[in-house]
């Protein structure tokens, strides 16, 4: 079929992600720029192009190992958008191979699913691993994922006082996180001089 939106699939990608098999420019360059902070397109983002010809794009980029086309295979396989079906296994391989490539935003995600068990077998140590890894990137949502483990002794010994520390440090990358419950929690647990520290 022929894009709705030629016009604006013509229009070149801002960053160097193209390779010689993709002959649209589909991708848009937000998708991956490293500049930006956020892990997934919006929804007028991907209904910039025809949808067959997108994913026909991301799939390409993402199997000659582009981590950010691999991170928006998981994104529409994990929500099931565009016709294209939900599949948390789908998704968890591709957030993987994106983790493994260093993303942090599907090392976040693909933490997230280990840790729930969504298309993969639950282990809350491998989850810990995979949010520390993106925590260490600056991921805030890895950052609270982190207290949640420490605060619940999941994969980790429990431990109050680190569980603070990464809400704490969750909270001052994104105030909007909500980490005032479980802080206040942890807190309330620790005596004078565990707080002062």
């Amino acid at each position: 079929g022929t894009c709705v939106h030629a016009e604006i699939c013509m229009q070149p990608p801002a960053f160097e992600m193209r390779t010689p098999s993709m002959q649209s420019s589909c991708l848009v360059s937000s998708f991956s720029s490293s500049e930006n902070n956020f892990a997934f397109p919006t929804s007028q983002q991907l209904l910039c192009c025809c949808a067959a010809q997108a994913l026909e794009n991301y799939k390409s980029a993402a199997d000659e190992g582009h981590t950010a086309a691999q991170r928006i295979l998981g994104f529409l396989s994990y929500k099931g958008i565009d016709g294209i079906e939900q599949d948390f296994v789908t998704a968890a391989k591709w957030f993987k191979l994106a983790a493994e490539g260093g993303d942090p935003h599907a090392q976040s995600q693909y933490g997230y699913m280990v840790h729930k068990g969504l298309g993969t077998e639950s282990n809350h140590e491998e989850a810990i691993q995979w949010y520390l890894r993106a925590a260490e990137k600056g991921d805030p949502k890895s950052m609270y994922n982190m207290g949640i483990h420490y605060i619940n002794g999941h994969g980790v010994e429990r431990d109050d006082i680190e569980a603070v520390k990464w809400f704490v440090l969750a909270e001052a990358r994104e105030p909007e996180i909500d980490v005032e419950g479980n802080r206040a929690k942890v807190e309330g647990l620790l005596d004078g001089d565990q707080r002062a520290e």
